[in-house]
């Protein structure tokens, strides 16, 4: 009897509860979890780049909570990146004269929106052409009449490489066909090589003057926004000749022919005439 009024007590406070509460257990919230940590991803370990080419850097397969995107240089010749705050950072791939296959290194840093940070990193080389071939072990292209004009072909060889090396063709003793073409066949001089172009005006260096990596591109737009020119020139690098003279006759046994000099309105310095330099 005693162990009834027991159960019967029990019962009545169950009743009572959910009469008070309507029946309802109310469970305990669920407690919240941190998404996942950034990832940063600056894409593969290295990509290979062209002198004076666009660059394209892209984090766009980072993961993270409402990331952030800043993307620095660590090391090698310095560069100007475009978007830089962005997922797509983007450079212009420099060139150096004398600076073989120069290494540039760059990391991306995202941040979430809990302020946590992942960094990756990415290697830009120079693309690596391959060595030319020597000229020594490559057949030149002949006309196929040459033996009608050329009865002794290695004399004409001779003529032409002894033509080629004559100072005398020059009006002023000292300028040849070597002068221009000797290496290579180019001419690879930095100094006094500009003609002003169709407009006559010397954008990038005046007569005389010396080019330099920062001469070039002569056409640039803003690599992020490419309808953005931000200069254009019609400059010509040529090739330096003699400078400007009415021709007076040629001196018989004299390198030097009768010229007379006139007063050169383009290629002066001071009014003093520079060689001049052909618009090719």
């Amino acid at each position: 009897m005693r162990q009834f009024a027991v159960v019967l007590r029990i019962l009545l406070i169950v009743a009572i509860l959910v009469a008070n509460f309507g029946g309802v257990v109310q469970a305990a919230p669920a407690r919240q979890t941190d998404p996942p940590p950034p990832v940063a991803q600056a894409g593969p370990p290295s990509i290979i780049g062209e002198p004076g080419g666009l660059i394209t850097l892209n984090g766009g397969a980072s993961t993270g909570s409402n990331i952030t995107f800043q993307w620095r240089q660590i090391s090698g010749l310095t560069v100007t990146l475009n978007g830089a705050n962005t997922a797509v950072a983007t450079f212009i791939f420099p060139f150096v004269p004398g600076v073989a296959l120069p290494v540039l290194t760059f990391e991306l840093t995202v941040t979430d929106s809990l302020g946590r940070t992942a960094t990756d990193t990415i290697l830009v080389t120079e693309q690596q052409l391959p060595a030319a071939p020597a000229l020594s072990v490559i057949d030149v292209p002949e006309p196929p009449n040459l033996a009608t004009y050329v009865r002794n072909k290695p004399v004409a060889i001779q003529l032409g490489k002894a033509l080629f090396w004559d100072m005398q063709l020059g009006s002023d003793g000292v300028t040849a066909c070597a002068s221009c073409h000797y290496a290579a066949g180019t001419d690879n001089r930095v100094t006094n090589q500009i003609n002003p172009g169709p407009n006559g005006v010397f954008d990038t260096v005046g007569p005389n003057g010396t080019l330099s990596p920062a001469s070039f591109p002569f056409h640039l737009v803003d690599p992020a926004v490419t309808s953005q020119v931000l200069r254009s020139w019609d400059d010509i690098v040529g090739t330096q000749g003699v400078q400007r003279a009415d021709f007076g006759g040629i001196n018989p046994g004299q390198p030097v022919d009768g010229d007379l000099p006139v007063a050169d309105p383009v290629f002066h310095v001071n009014g003093v005439n520079t060689r001049q330099v052909t618009a090719r």
